[in-house]
């Protein structure tokens, strides 16, 4: 799977890339057919009464389709990318079930 990584409006970080990295290899445990994950970590330019917030946008792709995800945080660069990459691992895993009940025959889930 190939992996990009972009940092908008923030300095160059090498443990956030790596860390991103890190994650998107973890995804491939749910689903073996990943052919891309686009991973862009923004810092907002207006500044609100907690700051300046981080937005992690993920675009993860399958096989005819593309699966995104983000998230926003207030402090930290690594937990907006901790918790997108959560909610894109539970549509991972709800694409696997489908699939796999597609292609077993089972009935969908209510």
């Amino acid at each position: 799977m190939q992996t990009q990584v972009t940092l908008l409006s923030l300095k160059s970080s090498p443990a956030l890339a790596r860390r991103i990295r890190e994650k998107a290899q973890a995804l491939e445990r749910y689903h073996s057919r990943i052919t891309h994950c686009r991973v862009t970590v923004a810092q907002d330019e207006k500044r609100s009464a907690q700051g300046r917030p981080y937005h992690v946008t993920i675009r993860l792709g399958l096989p005819g389709r593309e699966l995104v995800a983000d998230h926003r945080h207030h402090v930290d660069p690594f937990l907006a990318v901790r918790d997108a990459f959560a909610g894109l691992r539970r549509q991972l895993q709800r694409s696997h079930d489908e699939e796999h009940d597609i292609a077993t025959g089972a009935r969908a889930r209510p």
